[in-house]
């Protein structure tokens, strides 16, 4: 066997070089039609980048943004955001923010590995805590009684949804956090990159600047548009984080492409028009069930926590104990199929036997390379 890969990113971009890719989360579906009209304007959204100053393309893009998310709070939200080339990019700056107050901090997980990277290579103090079991605590309002060492940390980070489990919480359960968080004077930092495969998407920005809890919040765009990794990230944070926050950011960028803004913007306005079930969700779903039929009665199953996930991935786990998700991911890639093993999701605790049965396999790519890795997933799983 080839020597195991460090990282879930060392696994993605090896996935590259392979025929059939679904290592990777980021969005390269075809485009829809809707989307075509987008494309034909280009030239005119050059000409008006080109014509604009760059803190209104800023603040346009993040009135598009909280009009594409249906959060009109976030309009008058001007002096407390800035935007990142990349979700990876927000995460380090958070990660300098927290290191610079010297915060004691704790991360859900499964969750992808790079957070937890990038964030004790800012020199952040960190530890873990399962998503499964504080998202049931949330949801019944049981966090003090479940996770009694929570309360001496600093900073709770939550990926939501999840990845790659697709875990969300619900509007009361998000209440919950936000009231456990102000209790015991603790920031909450949200990574929302998924935000859009959401289906109950309630109105978490006017709870969050309402209550008074500290927060800082990722958002991103790679994750559902396909736009030739073309990306942006927001960063929103409370009134008692921003000088921190921008100090690093100003240290580091000064601003992000007009050009890019005015294309994603246009992404946001067009799928707000058509919807994103017309445009996302639906393809999800089919994609999703593709899946499931291919390894239905197979060793591989859909994990128990993601049986309703409505994520652009999908993750699985390994019944039997001949196997380990290295050897499946090995023995995938001799048929031109890539995928990610899942015990690097488990970045506290990726050493524990329990936490190698899983997989994650990506929904959102072009529909020839997905049929393709679906047959030879197929003629894989009737070999286990």
């Amino acid at each position: 066997m080839s020597a195991v890969l460090e990282t879930l990113t060392d696994y993605e971009a090896a996935g590259l070089k392979n025929h059939f890719c679904l290592a990777d989360g980021h969005a390269y579906q075809d485009l829809h039609p809707s989307y075509q009209k987008i494309i034909r304007t280009l030239p005119q959204i050059w000409r008006d980048a080109a014509e604009q100053s760059i803190p209104d393309a800023e603040l346009s893009f993040n009135k598009s943004f909280a009009s594409f998310i249906n959060s009109p709070i976030l309009e008058n939200f001007t002096s407390n955001f800035k935007i990142c080339p990349t979700a990876s990019n927000s995460i380090d700056l958070i990660g300098a923010t927290l290191n610079h107050l010297k915060h004691k901090v704790v991360m859900v997980e499964p969750t992808f590995d790079n957070l937890s990277l990038l964030l004790r290579r800012r020199g952040v103090n960190l530890d873990s805590f399962s998503d499964a079991a504080f998202f049931a605590a949330a949801e019944s309002n049981e966090i003090e009684n479940r996770f009694p060492g929570l309360k001496n940390y600093n900073a709770l980070v939550l990926v939501h949804p999840n990845n790659p489990t697709g875990l969300v919480l619900s509007e009361n359960a998000f209440k919950n956090v936000i009231e456990f968080c102000i209790r015991h004077k603790i920031i909450l930092i949200l990574d929302n990159c998924f935000r859009a495969y959401r289906r109950d998407n309630y109105y978490d920005y006017n709870i969050l600047i309402q209550s008074s809890v500290s927060f800082m919040t990722i958002e991103d765009t790679g994750k559902v548009w396909p736009t030739q990794d073309l990306k942006a990230s927001l960063v929103y944070f409370s009134d008692d984080l921003k000088n921190v926050f921008c100090q690093f950011y100003n240290e580091i960028y000064l601003c992000v492409s007009n050009l890019s803004l005015g294309i994603l913007s246009a992404f946001f306005n067009e799928t707000a028009s058509t919807g994103l079930k017309n445009t996302i969700w639906d393809l999800v779903d089919l994609r999703r069930r593709t899946l499931r039929k291919m390894i239905s009665g197979s060793k591989l199953i859909v994990s128990e926590q993601s049986e309703h996930s409505n994520l652009s991935v999908e993750w699985l786990s390994y019944v039997d104990n001949d196997k380990n998700d290295f050897k499946i991911c090995h023995e995938l890639k001799q048929l031109n199929l890539a995928v990610l093993p899942g015990r690097q999701f488990y970045w506290n605790s990726s050493e524990v036997h329990h936490n190698h049965k899983n997989i994650r396999i990506s929904l959102m790519k072009r529909e020839s390379i997905f049929l393709i890795g679906m047959n030879i997933l197929q003629k894989y799983c009737e070999t286990l």
